[in-house]
């Protein structure tokens, strides 16, 4: 025989003990599991825990990536303590990936995050404003190259780092796409990483 020391750990969304009287749970693996039970509030009631959860993400992320370390910005932060989560913090790390992925000189800004966010925040207000202040071709530039790491980023997530689909989707040329992708620091490594993540994430949901 095999002897196996191990703990289980198991969460739940829901009133377990409803669920168990509705029958919508076994009695008995309820008992094995319950010996210890921690009840933990909505993240959207822990604003405070936001900003500890967001820092040790964005540290794993950086980490797992090789890339230089991200910090948020205190307009940024103020956005996620101000959101509700329905997502739990799965949803904000899944935010924070993409924020890591846009962002520009190793800062987390509002902008750099989804525009629901921004929204509750009160900061969704419509694109990125031209830099009037600066020359021409400078303020150009920084319209375009936003729009090219935005739109890269979006592309190769929803084909999941795989350049030659992407450049299929995109209407690119293979040679082309990775070229922008080295323009923008963008490896496609860390996209087929996030879906190897968010397909786990799936299968233990």
């Amino acid at each position: 025989a095999v002897q196996l020391d191990a703990r289980v750990l198991a969460t739940a969304g829901s009133d377990v003990a409803r669920a168990v009287a509705a029958g919508e749970l076994r009695d008995d693996l309820w008992r094995h599991l319950s010996g210890r039970t921690l009840r933990i509030e909505p993240l959207r009631r822990r604003p405070d825990d936001v900003a500890a959860i967001a820092a040790d993400t964005l540290a794993t992320l950086c980490a797992l990536n090789g890339i230089e370390p991200l910090r948020l910005s205190r307009d940024a932060l103020d956005a996620l303590r101000g959101y509700d989560w329905p997502g739990q913090a799965r949803e904000l790390r899944d935010t924070l990936e993409q924020a890591a992925i846009v962002c520009r000189d190793g800062v987390v800004r509002p902008d750099d995050l989804p525009e629901r966010i921004r929204e509750r925040a009160g900061l969704a207000s419509g694109p990125e404003p031209v830099a009037v202040d600066r020359p021409f071709r400078e303020a150009k530039r920084r319209v375009v190259d936003r729009f090219e790491r935005e739109y890269l980023a979006m592309l190769m997530r929803r084909n999941g780092g795989n350049v030659t689909s992407a450049a299929a989707r995109s209407g690119m040329l293979r040679s082309a796409l990775q070229r922008l992708l080295r323009k923008h620091r963008l490896r496609s490594s860390e996209f087929r990483r996030a879906r190897e993540r968010d397909a786990d994430a799936a299968v233990n949901d």
